[in-house]
């Protein structure tokens, strides 16, 4: 498979076009996620060129 279709942003700093939404892994969310597990299932997706992670609490009223 190719790797995913890049892009640059502010400038200099370049990421995949198709973000990783992780929001579930911010503070707050799930007092049980073991840290360790979850930076072990991300690697797949680095090594398959998405290495680029949003993992904001949330965005103001999202749902209206």
């Amino acid at each position: 498979m190719p790797p995913p279709e890049r892009t640059t942003i502010g400038g200099d700093i370049e990421i995949p076009r198709m973000i990783s939404g992780l929001w579930q892994l911010a503070g707050g969310h799930d007092r049980n996620v073991n840290i360790g597990t979850a930076a072990q299932a991300m690697h797949p997706l680095i090594d398959a060129g998405l290495d680029c992670f949003d993992m904001a609490d949330h965005y103001g009223d999202a749902g209206m």
